[in-house]
């Protein structure tokens, strides 16, 4: 049977990369397929032999007979450790039948990268990254709103006038006999000792700043309206609300001008109150709206301290103040 005629082709190359990582292993094939026994392929980079362009680089040639008279001739060398040369030139495999040269190639590249995995990878990095400053800034959101308004404040322009003169209006149940906690000795004197002198608010306390012979009502209407915050001290005992329970009409008055007005209302628990069901529908309306600090120190000088977690929750819902008043504190 005469051996079939046939075209020379390249098997491999046919002009194709590959993707390779720098220093890794490679092996560099050529074969060509014929009906022709003794075609010798080769390889060239920079049309200089291979051997040339690096010495460690030794083709090894083969050729393998098949059935009806094919052939397989082909050429390859190993590359132990692919260098960053190897990167910048075409590797040309050629043959030559009869009077023609043929030729293809393969050229190295880098890997291209995940773009995918890094678009992943990045996502749930900033997911973790959002997710684990909110569960900071829940811990240490107090914190860090005192220390914004101390240390960056200063920075920022002043403030156009709201036309307030006070910071708080203090409203606090007068002490009676039978009761076991001093609403005015918290109200009278631990209140201004923190607030006034340590952080320099303003404070119009009910009993104390009020002039005798004054309508209270009146009173009571004109101050909340001049004030940014209105801070309520509670007591649990029923009986020490003389000032929810004996003037009515005076507390209706002050809890519709909070109502209206959409002042903030700081309430302050002396000790924990289980059931607020026997208080006022005013109170329980801004106990769900604002919620209530409750105070967990004694009547001691330790109690005074601006720096406390209690005076902490009082000051970050108190509004801000110029950085000479605050100088002094320390977080």
């Amino acid at each position: 049977e005469k051996p079939l005629q046939m075209q020379p082709e390249f098997i491999y190359p046919r002009n194709n990369t590959v993707e390779v990582e720098l220093g890794s292993h490679l092996v560099m094939e050529c074969n060509i397929s014929s009906g022709i026994n003794g075609l010798i392929p080769f390889w060239q980079v920079n049309d200089e032999d291979v051997d040339i362009f690096d010495e460690t680089y030794r083709e090894q040639f083969y050729e393998e007979g098949l059935p009806h008279g094919l052939a397989v001739s082909g050429t390859k060398f190993n590359i132990s450790k692919v260098k960053v040369k190897d990167y910048a030139h075409k590797f040309f495999c050629h043959f030559i039948y009869g009077s023609q040269q043929f030729t293809a190639y393969i050229k190295l590249e880098y890997p291209a990268r995940n773009i995918q995995g890094y678009l992943i990878g990045g996502g749930v990095s900033l997911v973790f990254f959002v997710f684990f400053t909110l569960f900071i800034y829940k811990i240490f959101k107090i914190d860090i709103v005192l220390w914004y308004r101390d240390s960056c404040h200063p920075f920022l322009g002043k403030k156009v006038s709201d036309e307030k003169i006070y910071d708080a209006y203090v409203l606090y149940p007068k002490n009676r006999e039978s009761c076991l906690y001093s609403s005015d000795i918290f109200a009278l004197k631990i209140l201004p000792e923190v607030l006034e002198r340590q952080c320099g608010y303003n404070l119009f306390i009910l009993g104390r700043d009020d002039l005798p012979g004054e309508a209270v009502i009146s009173v009571a209407d004109e101050k909340i309206r001049q004030s940014r915050r209105v801070i309520i001290v509670l007591v649990p005992e029923p009986s020490c609300y003389s000032i929810l329970e004996d003037e009515s009409e005076k507390q209706l008055a002050i809890h519709s001008a909070l109502i209206q007005d959409g002042i903030k209302v700081i309430l302050i628990e002396l000790e924990k109150i289980q059931d607020y069901a026997t208080m006022p529908e005013s109170i329980r309306y801004i106990k769900q709206k604002h919620g209530v600090i409750r105070w967990k120190g004694d009547f001691s000088e330790r109690s005074h301290s601006a720096s406390t977690r209690f005076w902490k929750k009082v000051r970050y819902q108190m509004p801000s103040r110029k950085s000479g008043s605050l100088s002094r504190l320390h977080l």
